[in-house]
């Protein structure tokens, strides 16, 4: 569960998330997180926006839209780096609490933020 500063340590990684709603140029409403990922690991680390997910406060899980500006998109961090941008997901307009959802290994441990929009 993330902390009071919106990080979550895990694998030796530290990522910070920061949920808010936007409206792009064409008028569309998403959710988008301001992402922070920072490897502490000797090794190289992957990431994609395809790690993460939004469940809306009716239980639906939502997977990342393409429009974000300065989109985190895919890649590798090498170690003692960090990699920043965003991932946006179709905002259903529900008030309430959502939930934020890092995993970039299925297997292992996931990051889980929990925020509020009205």
């Amino acid at each position: 569960m993330a902390r009071a500063d919106k990080t979550v340590g895990m694998a030796n990684t530290i990522v910070k998330a920061t949920w808010s709603r936007t409206t792009d140029n064409l008028g569309t409403a998403s959710i988008c997180v301001a992402v922070s990922i920072k490897n502490n690991n000797s090794g190289s680390i992957s990431y994609h926006d395809l790690y993460w997910q939004l469940q809306t406060p009716a239980g639906k899980v939502e997977g990342t839209n393409l429009r974000a500006t300065d989109h985190l998109g895919s890649g590798g961090i090498v170690g003692g780096e960090t990699v920043t941008g965003n991932v946006c997901f179709d905002d259903p307009g529900q008030s309430g609490t959502y939930v934020g959802l890092y995993q970039p290994d299925p297997f292992n441990n996931r990051g889980v933020w929990l925020f509020s929009l009205s």
